[in-house]
């Protein structure tokens, strides 16, 4: 008991620097257990007077490493009163730890030097906890018994939040903090009966949360995340995006209605940053729930529209990651009319944006964007890309005639796009066939006497695609363009490109 009245003593040393409390504490009430509560209480006057600063963890943290095991966490009647003191001190502590932010008004950006007091903060308290519970899972049987239930179901969802915050690079983050909430989680998982973090946040018959720890943790998170608030919270945020991806199908479903909102008020974002983690989020969603919860209560068409929106733009990155994403969802929405071959469907929407941005942008890294995202597409549609020929030939012809760098990117795709609608469009390929030789026999002409620093084996890549596309084509027209292509390789003088035209005669002989 010795050791825990000098905690106490240096407990109110400690705080000397405070005159609302200095006045000595009668160490003969500390010969019991029970009276461990007189010092939580004072500790929580400590703490009140602090503010709930680092000097209050430090008083927190000076009486746990100085005080015995058993003395704080006694067999002792009064275990209820004694646990109900831990809760109200350690959710003083938690609430002051995930850091709103006060100045987002007008979206100043923040920087590292937002977060140097809740860093410092955060990094002490995530130890403290870390220790606490450590301390915990060493008791006997009984006492782990009498008081983990209480203490872990009170505490376990503000400590998950505040260690998943931590788990990751961020404004706040260091190493340090990435080992304590590391080692913080897996006592969470120790003390709530898991197997492993999924089981946690997901939850089994067996372990603390049934029903999954991460069901408390959104809905302690949701009044952060709101509409009006999710900008002055980045740790909530954080810690949202980290369990988010924790989880996966078949456990995420049950969570659709919590992880969604958020989701799509960063998508609705002005910040591509910010449009970009939620469309990632979105994606993950999409692939871990199954698609009839996707498309009960019209979920499914809600995210359609929130990508949908997103296309007019030229931010690449941005929309990689949006057709990405709608390619997942149109899959879902549109299975059935798929089923039957020429119905409309939503790709027929979304490329026609598509064809209109390759129709006005003659920026080289948006064709080169557009023309690799038309062929994934063209593969989805198959015979519906039938109805856009007319529109979309004459962009080939277009990129066909524009270099775009040493590694032709752009150019390589346009091909292989070609290729594609010729493959699946067939029966009117006929009808459109001259064109596509005229423009076809142009390019080859082109990259045959290229003088550019275009590398020769991408020279031969470019000739490669054009013949295969002629191969097609002459399959298209029942053999037509090897009658019209016999002879040409006589008017032009240039190697490469008789030996294209050679090449595909002999093929389509072969065959």
């Amino acid at each position: 008991m010795a050791k825990s009245e000098n905690s106490l003593e240096k407990l109110i040393q400690l705080n000397s620097g405070s005159n609302k409390l200095n006045s000595k504490v009668d160490l003969d009430l500390m010969n019991s257990p029970d009276n461990l509560q007189i010092i939580l209480s004072k500790i929580k006057e400590l703490i009140d007077q602090n503010n709930c600063n680092q000097k209050s963890v430090d008083i927190l943290n000076e009486f746990l490493h100085t005080s015995d095991a058993y003395f704080i966490f006694p067999k002792s009647k009064s275990a209820v009163d004694i646990i109900e003191k831990y809760c109200s001190i350690f959710k003083l502590l938690l609430k002051k730890s995930i850091h709103t932010l006060s100045h987002n008004e007008e979206d100043v950006p923040l920087e590292r030097s937002d977060f140097i007091d809740i860093s410092a903060f955060s990094e002490k308290l995530l130890n403290l906890l870390t220790d606490y519970f450590k301390m915990l899972l060493t008791m006997e049987k009984e006492v782990k018994q009498l008081y983990k239930e209480p203490l872990v179901k009170s505490l376990a969802p503000s400590a998950f939040i505040l260690a998943s915050s931590c788990c990751t690079p961020s404004l706040w983050w260091n190493e340090e903090m990435h080992k304590s909430a590391t080692c913080l989680i897996d006592h969470i998982i120790d003390l709530c009966d898991a197997n492993d973090l999924l089981e946690l946040l997901s939850g089994t018959e067996n372990t603390l949360f049934p029903d999954g720890l991460i069901a408390t943790v959104l809905k302690q998170l949701q009044p952060a995340l709101s509409k009006e608030c999710w900008k002055r919270n980045p740790m909530a945020l954080h810690c949202y995006r980290w369990c988010l991806f924790k989880m996966s199908h078949p456990h995420l479903g049950e969570f659709i209605d919590h992880v969604l909102p958020p989701a799509l008020l960063l998508i609705d974002d002005y910040l591509p940053k910010n449009k970009i983690s939620g469309i990632k989020c979105i994606q993950h969603i999409v692939n871990n729930v199954a698609p009839t919860q996707l498309l009960r209560h019209g979920r499914a068409d809600v995210l359609f529209s929130a990508l949908e929106s997103q296309l007019y733009t030229n931010d690449q990155k941005l929309l990689k990651n949006v057709h990405a994403c709608i390619l997942s969802i149109i899959e879902i929405l549109d299975r059935s009319k798929m089923e039957k071959t020429l119905n409309v469907t939503r790709y027929d929407s979304i490329l026609k944006i598509i064809l209109t941005n390759m129709e006005i942008d003659d920026k080289i890294k948006v064709r080169r964007f557009y023309s690799g995202i038309l062929i994934q597409y063209i593969e989805q549609m198959k015979l519906s890309i039938i109805r856009f020929l007319k529109r979309l030939l004459p962009i080939v012809a277009n990129y066909l005639e524009i270099y775009d760098g040493p590694e032709e990117t752009s150019r390589i795709n346009i091909l292989k796009a070609l290729n594609l609608t010729i493959k699946y469009a067939w029966p009117r390929i006929p009808h459109h066939s001259d064109d596509i030789l005229k423009c076809l026999l142009k390019f080859m002409v082109d990259i045959s006497t290229d003088d550019s620093l275009t590398s020769l084996t991408v020279k031969q890549m470019l000739m490669q695609e054009a013949q295969d596309v002629l191969i097609l084509l002459n399959y298209s027209t029942g053999g037509n363009i090897v009658k019209l292509l016999a002879g040409i390789q006589d008017v032009h003088d240039n190697e490469m490109f008789k030996n294209a035209i050679v090449n595909v005669c002999t093929s389509t002989n072969k065959e």
